[in-house]
């Protein structure tokens, strides 16, 4: 019970410091089942009240019908490598991306939704639309994990400088992020299945449907439930079931999006020469290889 309170309280405390919702609407959105549980258990755990972490900061500025958070992550921070990756692999209707934003749909436990994300330069602005308040920690969750926010840049680059194959590479762009995973399913389909998609109920501008995916006999796995792909599996058990359906490189790289695995190596195919480097680079493969499939792109 502590424990469910103390990530309740968390939840509320990104929302009063980061949004200008009505604490009410804060504390349901959070978990709580009345306004008094939300003020006493903030008390309880920040020794504050609402009002008074709400003062210490301004929140973003939204529109009718939208959220919009900061979402801080630990710097260096390479925005224009995600937006890259972004724009390699979007798809219309589902996504958009333009020279210094991100938006795309979500489908979320209550609705669906749409976020837009912006990169100021010490944090990411988070403009959400969503069905259902509920969904808001859901949302942040999946974005901090599709930009790998959480990341410790500082350790990654400090190791991988340091190595003769990457460090050039490292010191060219630090702050590498993996491009992570909105949802594990979605992920997994997108690189084994057609795409075929579902319109909004309200599109928002040039995002106009969620994503679904065409027939294909992992579709069918993943509709009939035999196979889960979440973070909540295993990095061993994952790769090893999905292995067997898809191969092995479908399967590191599904783990190392949806799982958040830093020491998957996933290479370009004109740098595969490079594999034998791959003990060198551990425990931080997944960011060597970022940094191997961002030059390939670039060359």
């Amino acid at each position: 019970m502590a424990l469910a309170r103390a990530h309740r309280a968390h939840a509320a405390r990104l929302l009063i410091e980061t949004t200008e919702l009505p604490f009410a609407d804060i504390a349901f959105a959070a978990g709580f089942a009345s306004v008094r549980q939300f003020n006493d258990t903030i008390r309880m755990v920040f020794a504050s009240t609402p009002s008074d972490m709400r003062g210490r900061g301004k929140a973003p500025v939204g529109t009718p019908g939208r959220i919009v958070l900061r979402l801080p992550y630990r710097p260096p921070f390479d925005a224009a490598g995600l937006l890259a990756h972004f724009r390699a692999h979007a798809l219309p209707g589902v996504e958009e991306v333009t020279a210094d934003s991100y938006a795309r749909t979500l489908s979320l436990p209550h609705g669906e939704a749409t976020v837009r994300l912006t990169f100021p330069t010490d944090h990411v602005l988070c403009s959400l639309r969503l069905a259902d308040v509920r969904d808001l920690g859901a949302a942040v969750s999946r974005i901090r994990r599709l930009l790998d926010l959480d990341a410790d840049p500082v350790a990654v680059d400090s190791f991988l400088g340091a190595d003769p194959v990457i460090g050039p590479l490292v010191r060219e762009v630090p702050g590498i992020r993996v491009a992570g995973s909105i949802d594990g399913t979605e992920t997994l389909l997108r690189l084994v299945a057609p795409f075929a998609g579902v319109p909004l109920k309200v599109p928002d501008g040039a995002l106009t449907h969620l994503y679904s995916a065409g027939d294909h006999p992992v579709t069918e796995a993943v509709t009939s439930g035999r196979l889960v792909v979440d973070v909540g599996r295993s990095i061993e058990d994952l790769t090893e079931e999905l292995a067997s359906l898809v191969g092995a490189r479908v399967a590191d790289e599904v783990a190392m999006r949806v799982l958040g695995a830093p020491d998957v190596l996933v290479l370009p195919e004109s740098m595969r020469n490079l594999a034998s480097h791959g003990p060198d680079w551990r425990p931080w493969r997944s960011y060597a290889g970022a940094h191997l499939t961002r030059k390939a792109a670039t060359s």
